[in-house]
């Protein structure tokens, strides 16, 4: 499932400059989707095992680099592609590789800022981890421990 996603992810990100368009699109993709799929659980598939997983593994690092690509084509799109728009004709193109450049390290480190400030897992989640830790501890160890 996740590689429909990152496949629609892609298309998405890639080429929104191109046309803006594309993520309405993908939206209304993914809610034809949702209809279809949930029609197929529905009632012409066995329900599937159940299997925990811990996230969604090496899609988050696929989704990652996407992201990076398409920061990188897209910031290349506007200032190549469109520079006699944005820019006079008089600036000199080493002056738009280095904005190009700029604006490149300028996304990348607000990315980074919100990557470290934005947790991981919500807050509710920690206090089940450590409910169940400690609930793990007090059976194995068979010592009461009273906070």
């Amino acid at each position: 499932r996740f590689m429909d996603q990152l496949i629609m992810f892609g298309y998405m990100v890639l080429f929104v400059v191109a046309l803006p368009l594309a993520p309405f699109v993908g939206w209304m993709s993914n809610i034809v989707q949702i209809q279809t799929f949930g029609n197929a659980l529905l009632y012409r598939k066995q329900r599937a095992i159940p299997a925990g997983f811990q996230d969604i593994g090496t899609f988050q690092t696929c989704f990652e680099i996407v992201s990076s690509i398409a920061v990188l084509s897209n910031s290349a799109i506007i200032f190549f592609t469109l520079q006699t728009d944005y820019f006079p004709p008089s600036m000199p193109i080493s002056s738009v590789v280095w904005l190009f450049f700029g604006s490149q390290c300028v996304i990348f480190i607000i990315l980074a800022f919100v990557r470290e400030v934005v947790e991981d897992e919500p807050y509710s989640v920690k206090v089940q981890k450590e409910r169940q830790e400690f609930i793990r501890e007090c059976l194995f160890t068979k010592v009461r421990k009273i906070d």
